[in-house]
């Protein structure tokens, strides 16, 4: 029995239509190598149902889970037969702007194409170029449990699930100038075309079950492709590559001149089944129709990139340290020379001092007083009948206030005096500080008192 070493290994399977094929990979160093002891193969009754492929898969679980228990597989990668999926066209629509209307739109057409079963949601819709119209892929929600449930027994993690004809559309043909694709394999034949794309994505698929009356593959393949050029007449002008996956048999014919026979890059080996190398060559491919979402791997430039990135970020990092340093540096020797702070000490005043101070600032602020300004600013129009009795100056080291005794006929004259000076340069604001009326006086006048400021 083979024993398995302690490698770590990718699980490749191919299901067909008429047969499973599974293999394990081994990368060394650079390249990869399979363990062509581990690359085996079963058939399928020819009219295998869901039900027969379930217990076919549920089988190999058991088989892949004992014989497996000592190898390292790290990822499963998944072809899959067209035929055992729900594949519609779907035309470009405001629907698919939306990823939930879309959905909608694709789950209707699955509908109207008469496809039956438990599908998995949601359904897989390519992602083709604006106004485009776009491919859809329904699989079994039994079919992909099963795989994940195979999974979960080695370990591994179900990285890929993807139909044959898209694996052979992104891998093994030569350039996109074949604008479509021929696919044969045991029981089974799909047609691939993308002439409204420039061959770059897959507008339709057409797969089918080969009857038991269809005994040669290519024989069966071109009389698809006629019925396909008589429902699309324009499909006919271009050239179809023709991939067969099956053994040649005694007799078929071959394809004429407007088809190219298609070869892997690869020799075929005895050992290793075509499935399975068309697996081994899609391993790369990430694609919008893949069943398990995934993201694609990292490019070596996108790795110079962020290779770069760090090394920037760890020069930036380095650089603020040293400017950091610097910063330091610099204000410490700021520090040293910076002169000393004057501190002024304000002198000790005793009471008797304090007063003679005072008294002093009081005589030298009295002698500052613009009297002449003050005065011509406080005297009254010949209009208002008001009297200046007196003028005197407020008490206080730094007050700039004088006081202004006058003395009206009237209160309106004395409110219309007040008015008066309070814009009078250099004075700024007067406020009435007291009123009284002289009863003793003929005529009852108005004695007042003025607090009044003033600017140099």
């Amino acid at each position: 029995m083979w024993q398995a070493d302690r490698k770590v290994y990718t699980l490749f399977i191919a299901i067909g239509a008429q047969r499973v094929d599974f293999g394990l990979l081994r990368r060394v160093r650079k390249s990869s190598q399979w363990s062509k002891k581990t690359c085996q193969g079963f058939d399928l009754p020819t009219d295998a149902d869901e039900t027969v492929l379930l217990m076919s898969l549920a089988k190999l679980e058991r088989g892949l889970s004992a014989r497996y228990a000592h190898c390292s597989v790290r990822d499963i990668r998944v072809l899959i037969a067209d035929v055992w999926l729900a594949q519609v066209n779907l035309p470009w629509s405001d629907a698919m702007k939306r990823n939930e209307s879309a959905q909608e739109n694709a789950w209707s057409m699955i509908t109207l194409a008469g496809f039956r079963g438990n599908w998995a949601k949601p359904v897989r819709i390519d992602d083709t170029p604006y106004g485009v119209p776009r491919l859809a892929v329904a699989y079994p929600q039994t079919v992909l449990a099963a795989l994940e449930k195979l999974a979960s027994s080695l370990d591994a993690r179900l990285s890929s699930l993807l139909p044959f004809s898209v694996a052979a559309w992104e891998t093994v043909l030569p350039n996109r100038s074949i604008q479509a694709l021929a696919l044969v394999d045991h029981g089974w034949l799909a047609l691939l075309a993308a002439p409204g794309t420039q061959g770059m994505h897959i507008s339709e698929i057409v797969a089918r079950r080969r009857s038991a009356r269809e005994t040669l593959p290519l024989q069966a393949m071109q009389v698809s492709w006629q019925r396909a050029c008589l429902r699309q007449p324009q499909w006919a002008a271009g050239r179809v590559g023709v991939l067969s996956l099956a053994e040649a048999e005694p007799g078929d014919v071959k394809p004429d001149p407007s088809f190219d026979t298609i070869k892997f890059q690869h020799e075929i080996s005895a050992d290793v089944a075509p499935a399975l190398l068309l697996a081994k060559q899609a391993r790369s491919v990430c694609h919008a129709l893949d069943a398990v979402s995934q993201r694609p791997p990292p490019s070596s430039a996108q790795y110079v990139a962020l290779a770069f990135c760090a090394l920037l970020a760890v020069v930036i990092s380095v650089l603020l340290f040293l400017n950091a340093q610097s910063i330091d540096e610099s204000a410490a020797r700021l520090e040293e020379v910076r002169p000393l702070k004057q501190v002024v000490f304000e002198p000790a005043w005793n009471r008797e001092e304090l007063s003679k101070v005072r008294a002093v600032n009081t005589a030298v602020r009295d002698l500052n007083l613009p009297v002449g300004a003050i005065l011509r600013a406080l005297q009254p129009p010949p209009e208002l009948r008001v009297a200046v009795l007196g003028v005197d100056t407020v008490s206080g080291e730094s007050s700039r206030t004088i006081k202004v005794t006058a003395e009206a006929p009237a209160g309106e004259d004395m409110a219309r005096y007040v008015g008066f000076i309070s814009g009078r340069y250099p004075l700024v604001g007067a406020y009435l500080a007291q009123h009284e009326i002289i009863e003793t006086a003929n005529g009852h006048p108005y004695r007042f008192t003025i607090d009044v400021q003033w600017v140099d």
